[in-house]
């Protein structure tokens, strides 16, 4: 749904890219209340594809070379520690939880939602700037670390060890 995932703006971005990088590729995955209008509006695009929903998350970003995240609103921005498992640079909308596990520059690259230039700006730093995008990726891995469910349930325990 565009009112929180801003998809109508990465599709902006993605019209301006199909001729500044031809080569780019974006695949928006998920359902929702929006997606015949989105698709409508990508529908002349060569360089979106829509996949739907699908159960097989991780083979996409095991694909991918970055993720996108230009929301403009959001809880935590679970799915970008899923992208950073996998290594992946994350380009995202500095809203809501997002910016408490990406780091501007650290992990990823953070925009203000629905700022189509600084989304077309950050992209092309991932896709132009590989020494960059592959630092982002790495740093983000190592973050996912702490967030898997043994870490976590670690974290649980530690807590109620101290407040039982």
């Amino acid at each position: 749904v565009h009112s929180q995932k801003g998809q109508r703006h990465l599709i902006a971005v993605a019209r301006r890219l199909a001729s500044a990088r031809p080569d780019m590729v974006f695949v928006l995955l998920g359902e929702g209340a929006d997606r015949a209008a989105l698709e409508a509006l990508a529908a002349d695009l060569p360089n979106v594809v829509f996949e739907g929903f699908v159960e097989n998350v991780g083979d996409y970003l095991d694909a991918a070379d970055a993720f996108v995240l230009p929301s403009l609103h959001e809880g935590i921005g679970g799915a970008c520690l899923d992208a950073m498992y996998f290594g992946l640079p994350i380009v995202a909308s500095a809203v809501d939880g997002v910016p408490e596990i990406v780091g501007h520059e650290d992990n990823g690259l953070l925009v203000a939602p629905a700022d189509e230039q600084a989304l077309f700006d950050a992209l092309c730093r991932v896709y132009d700037e590989r020494v960059l995008a592959d630092e982002l990726g790495r740093r983000g891995r190592v973050l996912s670390e702490r967030y898997t469910p043994d870490q976590m349930a670690e974290r649980y325990l530690e807590v109620y060890a101290r407040v039982g």
